[in-house]
């Protein structure tokens, strides 16, 4: 892409006489398609918004003549789509159908491309760490016991009561959606959470949060025992972990990203925290 700065730029129509003058110097609407690499059919329809007015257009054959100059507003046109930047908003910076403040679009641009950047970046980030969590799942094999090690973490969490039939996953679904974001913590765990002391079960739909907050659960750092499944097993905690279950204990069953992801039912890790 080549580009030239101005400060306020003015693509004015010729006159007869500068036709005359300077026929050699002017470019076909199919001239500037190709320096540009611009359809003739979106030459024209810049034209039509206003935003690309030839210098000449030949009364008889109506064919559309360009200056050299010109080529340099066709660039800026591209970046606008590259930038999203739609054509209705360039077109605030002509006055005239042939004045261009340059300096301002640039000033509008720049910033546009700025957050654009940031949003790419954000969105590379995200794609790297999706990538390494599957590549750390994949490590572990399916219907199988295996120890691993987490960080602490934070759950913010929603009791559930299985009798009125609600599926806990939907709850803490609603987290998710809530709180969804490119940020440090945009990939929080959402699931389900067993709390048992001496026989007693609390049930909640839990969602993962960057910070201790008042009435969460708070899972320590540890090596724990884990079991990945296709299909929810936190009712089966004892049977899974056999005599590793103590009379106390937190069971945490959370959605996971594998390789091979069933979007209608994602896998599962489940955790057990003995207390």
């Amino acid at each position: 892409m080549f580009l030239y700065i101005f400060y306020v730029t003015r693509f004015h129509a010729l006159t007869d006489k500068e036709i005359d003058m300077r026929k050699g110097e002017l470019l076909s609407i199919g001239e500037v398609s190709k320096l540009t690499e611009v359809s003739v059919k979106s030459l024209r329809y810049y034209e039509k918004v206003g935003i690309l007015k030839p210098a000449y257009t030949d009364v008889d054959s109506n064919y559309r003549y360009y200056t050299f100059k010109q080529t340099y507003l066709v660039e800026l046109i591209k970046l606008s789509l590259e930038l999203d930047i739609p054509l209705k908003e360039l077109s605030n910076y002509i006055h005239d159908e042939e004045i261009m403040d340059i300096a301002s679009f640039i000033t509008y641009g720049k910033k546009v491309a700025e957050e654009k950047l940031k949003k790419l970046s954000e969105g590379l980030d995200f794609i790297e760490r999706l990538e390494h969590m599957i590549i750390k799942q994949s490590e572990f094999s399916v219907n199988t016991v295996y120890k691993r090690k987490f960080p602490k973490r934070h759950y913010k969490k929603v009791p559930y009561d299985e009798a009125i039939n609600i599926d806990p996953y939907e709850g803490a679904q609603l987290f998710y959606d809530a709180s969804f974001s490119y940020d440090e913590n945009s990939m929080p765990e959402y699931g389900i959470l067993y709390e048992s002391k001496f026989g007693h079960i609390q049930r909640y739909a839990i969602m993962e949060i960057g910070k201790k907050e008042k009435d969460c659960i708070t899972v320590p750092a540890g090596e724990y025992l884990c079991y990945q499944t296709t299909e929810s097993k936190i009712e089966n905690i004892e049977d899974i972990f056999g005599h590793n279950v103590t009379q106390s204990y937190q069971a945490i069953e959370v959605e996971i990203f594998t390789g091979i992801y069933d979007v209608s039912n994602p896998p599962k890790e489940l955790r057990l925290i003995n207390l």
